[in-house]
């Protein structure tokens, strides 16, 4: 056998290999089967497109919602956008909220309701700012019968390299995730195309910042238990949720089994029985084709994961994208299930299940 011969059969038993570890990845021709799917209606106001994230104060019955159009930019970074908010038991359908102290247009993707014992609340949102990356921290507050966020602090850092969601721990103190280890969009097309695990998992204390886990492959949804002993970590490329014990210091250990939920994992929420929500894609391959095409539908997924003994995953809704395609988050409360998505105009409302 000559060394070109050889030369090209190792080229074609690589290209074969990296093949078929791209159709176990991104699984182009998933089939996903409807559940809980029964009575789900759009819900749309003007300027409601994109709902990445969403999260929710279980003692008021609101929701929040950060949304922003990602279609217009192929790194999904958004044009700017809005925060909404949504009482359950009060409003039909969300409001556009009113935002103090910012001095520049809202491009937000994850973000995180705290409330402190005191009763204060604090919204924090991954901000892309055309200067950088940063986390806003708002304060919410009350005025005449009407919310509106009030920006208290504006946090950068060199560990901010390719922010996605949040996760608030205090007042001013949060965990942040990178989905990629590289800023811009080549960096991050040649760590996807690779496979690569640069992703990581970053905490402020409300003083300074550092990297408290790493080598993650597109670290995505964050939350902490309501506890705040443990943190959950959204793996999606990988199909799998992390889980870590949190230290005093904010330090995590990896004191638990990663879960395998066999779906690409996105954003979290807990809802009001102590149960953790997660919205997924099904089919990741589907979900870019969608991102690059309206008409090009992405399927939609929620699990649930109990947070009392060892945590599982049951699926609760599933539907191939007609209703609502590329969920990317889902809260509960009471009777309602509210689903968002990256792309799609307003959120799914649906009976709780």
């Amino acid at each position: 056998m000559t060394v070109r011969r050889l030369i090209l059969l190792v080229f074609l038993a690589g290209l074969i290999a990296y093949s078929v570890l791209s159709v176990r990845l991104l699984r182009p021709f998933a089939e996903v089967s409807s559940i809980g799917t029964e009575g789900c209606r759009l819900v749309t106001v003007d300027g409601l497109v994109g709902a990445e994230d969403m999260d929710i104060d279980h003692e008021t019955a609101t929701v929040y919602i950060a949304a922003a159009n990602r279609r217009s930019d192929t790194s999904f970074r958004p044009d700017p956008g809005a925060m909404f908010r949504w009482q359950l038991d009060k409003q039909s359908a969300p409001i556009k909220l009113s935002v103090r102290g910012v001095g520049e247009a809202l491009r937000p993707h994850g973000i995180s309701l705290y409330v402190h014992p005191s009763g204060e609340r604090r919204l924090f949102s991954v901000q892309h700012s055309p200067r950088g990356e940063a986390v806003f921290v708002f304060r919410v507050e009350e005025e005449t019968d009407k919310s509106f966020l009030n920006q208290v602090r504006t946090i950068t850092a060199p560990q901010f390299v390719s922010l996605n969601d949040v996760a608030g721990s205090g007042l001013e103190s949060f965990y942040v995730t990178n989905d990629h280890g590289r800023k811009g969009k080549g960096g991050h097309l040649y760590e996807d195309a690779a496979f690569m695990s640069r992703a990581s998992v970053v905490y402020f204390d409300g003083t300074s910042v550092r990297t408290v886990v790493d080598g993650l492959r597109y670290a995505n949804g964050v939350t902490l238990t309501p506890d705040g002993q443990r943190v959950f970590v959204a793996e999606s490329t990988n199909y799998q949720v992390r889980i870590y014990s949190r230290q005093p210091n904010g330090d995590l250990s990896p004191a638990f089994p990663s879960l395998f939920v066999d779906t690409s994992p996105d954003n979290f929420s807990i809802d009001d029985r102590g149960n953790m929500l997660l919205a997924a894609h099904p089919s990741p391959f589907q979900f870019m084709r969608h991102a690059r095409a309206a008409r090009q539908l992405a399927p939609s997924e929620v699990v649930l994961i109990p947070l009392q003994g060892n945590p599982s995953v049951r699926r609760i809704y599933r539907e191939a994208g007609k209703l609502l395609s590329a969920s990317s988050v889902a809260v509960a409360h009471g009777s309602h299930l509210i689903i968002g998505g990256v792309f799609d105009r307003g959120v799914l409302h649906c009976p709780r299940p």
